[in-house]
Parts: structure tokens; C-alpha cells; sequence
């Protein structure tokens, strides 16, 4: 049923934005956490590199702020594929999905900004880095902005009961473009500043 489904979506998403990082760990942008942006290196016995049980060694669950955002686009991704039947209630779901990356975006730009996020902790490490990360800072506002206008083009088209489908979609496809943009920026960010530093190719 499709209202089990979006149900569901909304509540994996509200269970990994409401996450947090305990402050032991590792910097929330891992390179298991990005996925398939830069892989890890096996060695000959088919095992990851070894990196000395340093706190940089890669984690996949350090990263609940990078998983709600994926999550969050995602869900708003299925919203502009699917065939349109009642258009009011297409574009009330799609407010509810921009509200969801909305709220993502806020826990992510948290995470990353912070002084133990990952762009400090980056930059840092690898001073080179800096331009990517003012770079990534600016679309962090970028992709907030984007999300604000949805949700505020969406509850004036629901007020008026005169409905642009259309803008609705393009809105949102931009702001689901940039949020794969930037998740993968961060990926090559993680790369360079952790596994390089590790000893890995340029390292």
C-alpha cells in the first residue's frame, strides 16, 4: 500500500535526523558512509587497508546526518517520479518531502560546520581543502534556500487552489540535483582529507 510505504519513508527519516553523534566518534563524513564516491582500497588479501586503529578509520554508522539527508532526497526523488492523479494532494506530499530535507539539511549543515565537524576538521588536516569547503558552506544556505521555496511556493499554490504542477516539479528536481551534487562533493572531500592522509594514493 502506498501510504504504508510513505509512512514508513517518513519515519526512517525522522529516526536518522534525530541521531547524534556520541563525542567520542569519528568525524560524521566517513569514507564508508559517502558510499560509492571513493572506495577504499582492498590490500592482497582482499581486506581493507589497515590504519592503525586510528579514530580516522572509516565507520559507516558515523554517519546518520549524510544517511537522513540521502533518505530525505530520496523520498522527495520518488514524489517527482510518480504519476500524478489528485494534484493537490501530490503537492501537499511534496511540502512534506521538501520539510524532510529541510530538516536534514539543518542536522547535516550542523554536523559538517561545527568545530568538530568534518570541514573544520578537514580544512585542518588539509589546508588545501579550504576553497571546497567554503565552497560546500555556501551550498549548504543554497540548498536550505531551495527547500524554504518549495514548501512556500507549495502552501500558496494549496491557499489558492491554483495549481502549477509544473513549477512544483522543476523546483523540486533542482533542489534533489543539488543535493546528490554536494553528497558527492563531501565524498571527495572525505577521500582527500582522510584516506590520502592515511597513507593512500598521494598520501
Amino acid at each position: 500500500m502506498q501510504g504504508s510505504s510513505d509512512t514508513r519513508s517518513d519515519e526512517l527519516i525522522d529516526e536518522t535526523v534525530e541521531e547524534s553523534f556520541p563525542a567520542s566518534d569519528a568525524p560524521s563524513w566517513t569514507l564508508v558512509g559517502i558510499g560509492s564516491v571513493h572506495a577504499a582500497p582492498e590490500d592482497a588479501g582482499g581486506a581493507p587497508p589497515d590504519t592503525g586503529g586510528s579514530d580516522m578509520q572509516p565507520k559507516a554508522e558515523n554517519a546518520p546526518g549524510y544517511n537522513a539527508l540521502t533518505l530525505a532526497n530520496e523520498a522527495l526523488g520518488d514524489l517527482l517520479s510518480r504519476e500524478v492523479a489528485d494534484g493537490a494532494a501530490w503537492v501537499r506530499d511534496v511540502r512534506g518531502a521538501a520539510g524532510k530535507v529541510f530538516e536534514a539539511l539543518n542536522q547535516h549543515q550542523a554536523h559538517a560546520e561545527g568545530e568538530e565537524g568534518i570541514l573544520h576538521d578537514a580544512t585542518e588536516r588539509r589546508p588545501a581543502l579550504v576553497p571546497l569547503s567554503e565552497h560546500m558552506t555556501r551550498e549548504h544556505e543554497q540548498m536550505l534556500h531551495h527547500a524554504r521555496e518549495i514548501q512556500r511556493e507549495a502552501e500558496f499554490q494549496l491557499a489558492s487552489e491554483d495549481f502549477d504542477l509544473e513549477l512544483i516539479r522543476l523546483k523540486a528536481a533542482v533542489l534533489r540535483s543539488l543535493v546528490q551534487l554536494h553528497l558527492r562533493e563531501a565524498g571527495s572531500l572525505t577521500y582527500e582529507a582522510y584516506y590520502r592522509v592515511e597513507g593512500g594514493e598521494g598520501g
